[in-house]
């Protein structure tokens, strides 16, 4: 069920839609698009869907198709970003970094273990988390 939340969305509004009910839209696993474009290897994929990112997660094969990062959208998630770092450990990945928004954790970053990643003081600079802006004088 996706909600139309034309305040906050940059969607046209839906004709007939009544925000109370939700809209109904067809849904795929996003497998299905992997296997329909033949595609072994994914280098680089985004999950940002506003809450359910962790059951996305979960209907992908991971022993199937190879996704070397996964950036993962967590401030929404009502779960926490607990449930999902342990899941995608799991899978083979590890937690290259967050990238904040402000104060608050936005978005994890994973990456699978046989990706070769250079720890180094950059990458570390790219998710250090910001510090508290001073107030006063």
């Amino acid at each position: 069920m996706i909600e139309n939340n034309v305040s906050e969305s940059k969607l046209p509004p839906v004709a007939n839609a009544d925000p109370a009910k939700g809209i109904r839209v067809q849904c795929f696993p996003i497998y299905s698009f992997i296997v329909a474009l033949d595609v072994k290897v994914v280098d680089f994929m985004t999950v940002d869907v506003e809450g359910d990112e962790l059951k996305i997660l979960k209907t992908i094969p991971f022993d199937k198709v190879l996704i070397k990062v996964l950036a993962v959208e967590i401030v929404t998630s009502p779960e926490g970003q607990g449930p999902t770092r342990e899941f995608m450990e799991s899978k083979g990945y590890r937690t290259l970094g967050v990238f904040y928004h402000g104060e608050r954790p936005f978005d994890l970053i994973f990456v699978h273990h046989s990706v070769q990643v250079d720890d180094d003081d950059s990458m570390q600079e790219l998710f250090k988390k910001p510090k508290p802006k001073a107030t006063g004088r």
